[in-house]
């Protein structure tokens, strides 16, 4: 581990306990074993930090969405549409549960600490809602989901995936990720299609189909 992954380590822990506020970069310092000038050479200052540990879990909320099967052009129906939004709901929890420390920083503490802090929250939150507002659109369009205002939608379903990760980690909830992706899954869902067909029911009680 280099001195900056020890350092994002260290200030993970020392933020997780004490909060962003009241943390110090002397803590982290502490916590790391290194110098004071070495924290410096890898960060400006706490939070130079704190973006840092930001951009670490965007980073792998991005790469779980890549890795989902998040495609409208591989589906025919209604319940591939819905498969898929699930599978991607899914993806982005089973995130929030293996870095469940991080995760809790992100959600705790992304909001109003700083104006850089909250422009990097609000930017990583526009880009994963217009990816979904153009999921939604093709699905649209290819009349898979009937039409509705798919920006405020994407942003409604980005809203609820993390406020359930919200209280799912608060409570120490660490289990249970099918669950939680199925009933938030469902509740989505269910706005967007105005009703759940035959089908589409299969995939919101945890049924496998076919796209």
């Amino acid at each position: 581990m280099n001195r900056r992954q020890q350092l994002i380590e260290a200030g993970m822990a020392v933020i997780a306990k004490k909060g962003y506020h009241r943390t110090k970069v002397s803590d982290v310092i502490r916590r790391a074993g290194v110098a004071q000038g070495t924290f410096y050479l890898c960060f400006e200052g706490k939070k130079s930090l704190f973006l840092s540990l930001l951009a670490e879990f965007f980073s792998l909320v991005d790469q779980a969405l890549a890795e989902a099967d998040f495609n409208v052009d591989r589906v025919q129906t209604s319940a591939g549409v819905a498969r898929q939004i699930r599978e991607a709901i899914a993806h982005i929890l089973a995130v929030y549960r293996d870095n469940a420390t991080l995760a809790r920083i992100v959600l705790r503490g992304g909001i109003g600490l700083d104006p850089d802090i909250a422009q990097a929250r609000g930017a990583f939150i526009d880009r994963v809602a217009i990816s979904a507002a153009t999921y939604l659109d093709q699905a649209i369009e290819r009349r898979l989901l009937p039409p509705q205002n798919s920006q405020v939608v994407a942003y409604c379903m980005v809203g609820m995936i993390e406020r359930a990760a919200y209280h799912w980690l608060a409570h120490d909830v660490t289990d249970g990720l099918d669950t939680l992706a199925n009933v938030v899954a469902r509740l989505e869902l269910l706005g967007i299609l105005g009703e759940a067909t035959p089908d589409v029911e299969l995939v919101l009680t945890g049924e496998e189909v076919s796209p």
